[in-house]
């Protein structure tokens, strides 16, 4: 009965941060950027990277933003379906600083060893 409480936690866990996902890429962005970026980061989530010991310690899904904006950008960047920058910024509450400098964060945990193209520096 308890594995099954923990079970039902992560999956309620995982819906508030999927949904959190969703309202990051905002009204208009592309289904297939949403349906792709989102498998991007459950892959982050399970390789128990940064993304994963953030939701490990509780975060509030709100406070994923930064990393949500940037794995919509860069998905819509390779399925050449970009995401406004402007629309990423606002609806994660984050300065375009900050913004891109979690596009190069995530960027290097997605594509390990792949250089950072030129159109993101």
């Amino acid at each position: 009965l308890r594995q099954r409480g923990e079970k039902s936690a992560l999956a309620r866990e995982m819906s508030d941060l999927q949904q959190e996902f969703v309202r990051v890429c905002g009204e208009g962005a592309s289904p297939r950027v949403v349906e792709e970026g989102w498998a991007a980061v459950r892959g982050l989530l399970e390789q128990r990277d940064k993304l994963a010991n953030l939701a490990s310690c509780a975060q509030a899904p709100a406070s994923f933003g930064a990393q949500f904006a940037a794995v919509a950008y860069l998905t819509g960047l390779r399925l050449g379906e970009p995401t406004p920058v402007e629309r990423l910024v606002r609806n994660a509450g984050i300065s375009v600083k900050d913004f891109f400098g979690s596009v190069e964060e995530q960027h290097l945990r997605l594509h390990p060893g792949e250089p950072i193209p030129e159109a993101l520096r």
